[in-house]
C-alpha cells in the first residue's frame, strides 16, 4: 500500500500539475469564447470544489464503516472514466466547434467525477496509507509523500512548456486540448 500509494502520488502530482491548474481554465475559455468564457470556467471549478465537499464526508464514513480498501479501489475505477470523459470532451470541442456546449457539459461531468475521486484520494487513500505504516512512524511515510508528491507537481509545468514549446507557444484549443491530455493521460 505505502509504494502504491508513492507511486500513484507521483502519476497525479505531475499529470495533475500539468493541466488542471492552468491549462484548463484556458482551454474552457477558448472553447466557450472570451465573452462568457470566464463564467464557464467558474462552473467547472466550482462543480469540481463542491462535489468533492459534498462527497468527502459521506465517503470517509463509508470507508471507515466498511472498507477503506474497497472505497479507494472504487476511487481508482472512477479515474479511467473521468480522464476518459475529460480527453472525449477535449477532442470533440477542437473538432466539432458547433458542439461546444455538449463538450462542455461532458467536461462538466467528468470534473464532477474527477472531484469524486479527489475525495477518495484526500481520504480513504491517506487513511489506507497511515493504516499501512507502523505506529510511531507515521510522520516519516508521509513526509516522504509530501516530499514526492512536491516534486512530481514541479516536473508538470516543465513538462508543459516543454510541449508549448514544441507547438509553437500558442495558447488556442488545439495546442491546449493536447497539453491538457498529456497531463491527463
Amino acid at each position: 500500500n505505502v509504494v502504491l500509494t508513492w507511486f500513484v502520488a507521483v502519476l497525479q502530482s505531475c499529470g495533475d500539475s500539468i493541466w488542471n491548474g492552468v491549462v484548463l481554465p484556458s482551454f474552457i475559455y477558448e472553447l466557450m469564447g472570451h465573452e462568457r468564457g470566464n463564467t464557464y470556467v467558474g462552473y467547472v471549478e466550482a462543480a469540481q470544489g463542491l462535489i468533492n465537499l459534498v462527497v468527502a464526508l459521506p465517503i470517509g464514513y463509508i470507508a471507515d464503516k466498511f472498507s477503506k480498501a474497497l472505497i479507494v479501489k472504487f476511487g481508482a475505477l472512477l479515474i479511467p472514466v473521468a480522464a476518459g470523459g475529460t480527453i472525449f470532451a477535449a477532442f470533440y470541442g477542437v473538432a466539432h466547434e458547433s458542439h461546444r456546449f455538449v463538450c462542455y457539459w461532458i467536461l462538466f461531468g467528468a470534473m464532477c467525477i474527477w472531484g469524486v475521486s479527489y475525495a477518495v484520494w484526500g481520504g480513504p487513500a491517506q487513511a489506507l496509507l497511515a493504516d499501512s505504516t507502523p505506529t510511531g512512524q507515521r510522520s516519516w511515510y508521509f513526509t516522504k509523500l509530501a516530499q514526492l508528491s512536491f516534486v512530481a507537481s514541479a516536473v508538470g509545468p516543465i513538462v508543459a512548456i516543454v510541449l508549448f514549446v514544441l507547438h509553437g507557444d500558442k495558447w488556442d484549443t488545439t495546442t491546449l486540448r493536447n497539453v491538457l491530455v498529456v497531463g491527463v493521460a
